[in-house]
């Protein structure tokens, strides 16, 4: 089936996950944007990749990256914005 990867920056393990998991699997079969402002709240949120980092995931944007006809091809996600206090707001995607 189709799957997102991605390699983790800390240690260059890659982790692979079904389009059908978590944040970015959701923005993937959606289209959607996503601003999650708490990212253990949200049921979609896929924990695996904070146990292989040893991090906290704490807000997330995630965005659809599209072809020229619309076709979703992958996602873009950012993490963990340090600057003000609700995360992520309408300026960042």
């Amino acid at each position: 089936g189709d799957q997102l990867f991605t390699r983790l920056t800390s240690d260059g393990q890659e982790l692979r996950v079904p389009v059908s998991v978590g944040i970015a699997g959701s923005v993937a079969a959606t289209g959607e944007v996503l601003n999650i402002k708490d990212a253990y709240q949200d049921s979609r949120f896929n924990r695996d990749a904070d146990r292989r980092t040893n991090t906290k995931t704490r807000n997330i944007l995630c965005m659809p990256i599209r072809s020229v006809s619309g076709e979703v091809l992958g996602v873009v996600q950012a993490m963990n914005k340090r600057e003000g206090p609700d995360g992520f707001d309408e300026s960042d995607a």
